[in-house]
């Protein structure tokens, strides 16, 4: 059977629109600055949600008033950590956390986490 051009060039748009869907359904990070406004903050951590689509770790940040905030580290995707070698105990309510990320464009204690520093000195990346 020979397919006529029209045809093979829907059937080809039906394929390639149902296969890229996946990749145009992530979002953008574009509530944070760009790597030329990273920081770093040091914390205690209150939680770790292991999830996805994203990761997060809640962490109370002490700073330089006295006033303790608690911070929101948006971390990669569960299974992207887990090839990085993060585990549900990688960090455990308590820890002492220092993470260098880029933080909310509004001023709000949010930050994308890029490198993590553990307690026992270990960097983990996200």
């Amino acid at each position: 059977m020979k397919l006529s051009a029209p045809v093979l060039a829907g059937i080809l748009l039906v394929i390639s629109s149902v296969s890229g869907a996946p990749l145009a359904a992530h979002h953008s990070q574009a509530l944070y600055t760009n790597a030329d406004g990273a920081i770093s903050i040091a914390g205690v951590v209150r939680r770790l949600e292991f999830t996805n689509p994203h990761s997060f770790i809640y962490v109370d940040v002490t700073g330089a008033d006295g006033k303790t905030k608690l911070w929101a580290l948006e971390l990669m995707s569960m299974r992207g950590l887990k090839m990085l070698g993060w585990t549900n105990d990688t960090v455990k309510p308590g820890d002492v956390i220092t993470v260098a990320g880029r933080p909310a464009k509004n001023g709000a204690p949010a930050m994308y986490a890029e490198a993590i520093t553990l307690p026992d000195g270990r960097s983990m990346r996200s």
